[in-house]
């Protein structure tokens, strides 16, 4: 498999990631979330997807808090 893909990739506040703008992200994914959950019920899919994104971006700002980094996964067991 080429090296390329098999390295980790690994993002920092140095790279210019900040806590409140994910956090601000992951609630506006939420917000949207919610609004397609009960007003739209036929967007399912939708809402759970943009809940997935939300959830993701909370535990990615609370390991860049406590490490300075995170990975660049989007498995939310793995993050957690």
């Amino acid at each position: 498999m080429c090296k390329l893909f098999m390295k980790k990739r690994i993002f920092k506040t140095s790279d210019g990631f900040r806590i409140d703008d994910l956090l601000k992200f992951a609630i506006d994914h939420l917000r949207s979330a919610n609004l397609l959950f009960q007003h739209n019920p036929i967007c399912l899919d939708s809402g759970g997807y943009l809940s997935h994104l939300g959830l993701e971006l909370i535990l990615k700002a609370i390991l860049l808090e406590k490490n300075g980094q995170f990975p660049a996964i989007h498995d939310l067991k793995k993050l957690y």
